[in-house]
């Protein structure tokens, strides 16, 4: 079980996280939703350990949270120029006794790992990101909208070995702003709202789903349209 209580979390004094309590099953594959500011980044970096939080703690089987553990995927992955595709994939050791044969799992995403990563296009470079998280084979996965910049193809591979990782009992957290991708790869499905987990939704709860959390961004959206055409 991960277990977060009291989470405060934030930038400088500026709390964006606020006062979080929430439990994660493990051997799950959870998504994590919420509108742009919501703190789904923050709360992801925040269990990463990239920030400190304000207050509050994190517990992965009763032991604080250790990356040693965990790998995350940024929104924007990180990339050093001038290497190829394969130099990256170099730098990651697998957790465990994992075997990682990168030509057949570049051959799977359609990936050419001896072409330098400073000509890869947007989704080249996020389908190389997701084979150094596949590679480092990590008991829990913290992935940032990990389908952003995937092809209808690349994100029905990304959803198969998702779906296999977590059967052989990975936990998985997701972000991301397509709902209909998570409703129908998701165990859990987590609704973050000014700064609080706001509720927790079941798969079969999708029509819910998509009148709470749907209208709300619906709402959102017209107000602007309002504010600005009556401008």
């Amino acid at each position: 079980m991960i277990i977060i209580n009291n989470l405060v979390a934030g930038y400088g004094s500026k709390k964006v996280l606020n006062q979080i309590d929430w439990s994660l099953d493990q051997g799950m594959i959870h998504g994590l939703v919420g509108l742009n500011g919501s703190g789904k980044t923050t709360l992801l970096k925040t269990m990463y350990g990239l920030l400190t939080p304000m207050s509050g703690t994190m517990k992965l089987d009763d032991k604080p949270f250790n990356k040693k553990f965990i790998s995350l995927l940024e929104t924007e992955p990180y990339f050093y120029h001038g290497i190829n595709g394969k130099e990256y994939l170099s730098l990651f050791k697998s957790y465990g006794d994992f075997q990682f044969n990168s030509d057949e799992w570049a051959s799977l995403f359609q990936l050419p790992l001896m072409e330098l990563i400073d000509n890869y296009s947007t989704g080249m470079r996020k389908k190389l990101a997701l084979l150094g998280i596949i590679k480092s084979n990590k008991p829990f996965l913290l992935l940032d909208e990990p389908f952003n910049g995937l092809d209808l193809e690349a994100s029905r591979v990304l959803t198969a070995v998702l779906k296999r990782m977590k059967n052989d009992g990975k936990t998985i957290l997701i972000t991301s702003h397509m709902l209909e991708t998570l409703t129908n790869l998701c165990d859990r499905i987590h609704y973050l709202k000014n700064g609080i987990i706001q509720k927790t939704y079941f798969p079969e709860d999708l029509s819910l789903i998509n009148k709470e959390i749907f209208h709300e961004l619906d709402q959102h959206i017209e107000n602007k349209i309002d504010g600005l055409l009556e401008s």
